[in-house]
């Protein structure tokens, strides 16, 4: 996996339902939000495409061509907004 140094990334967000929200962040600013999430994984699955293509500008970019891991600790650093 490739390193990803933008200002695209993540954040994911246990709900009191155990349901999952995530937030896409372009720098300091929420771009876009998504609820009831069922899975972490899933979670997890919904920034890589927002990172990878950059704010869904760069749509050529995908699985095949920009492979991701989420167990690899650069997606945890690169991916992930704490």
């Amino acid at each position: 996996m490739k390193e990803y140094v933008n200002n695209f990334y993540g954040k994911v967000i246990i709900q009191e339902n155990d349901m999952y929200t995530v937030e896409l962040y372009n720098g300091d600013t929420i771009e876009h939000t998504y609820t009831d999430i069922a899975d972490e994984n899933i979670a997890n699955a919904t920034i890589i495409p927002w990172v990878v293509q950059e704010g869904y500008l760069q749509e050529e970019k995908n699985s095949e061509t920009d492979p991701v891991d989420p167990s690899d600790p650069l997606f945890e650093r690169d991916f992930i907004k704490v």
